[in-house]
């Protein structure tokens, strides 16, 4: 049950590094979110 909380934090935290560097990709570049 704790690994489990752990790998749920972890994926979460991989997650809004996710979008955080899609967000200033997209910010930078425009067109990125017409190619996902």
């Amino acid at each position: 049950m704790r690994s489990y909380l752990g790998e749920q934090k972890m994926r979460s935290t991989n997650l809004l590094e996710y979008y955080k560097i899609r967000f200033i990709a997209i910010s930078v570049r425009p067109y990125t979110i017409t190619e996902h």
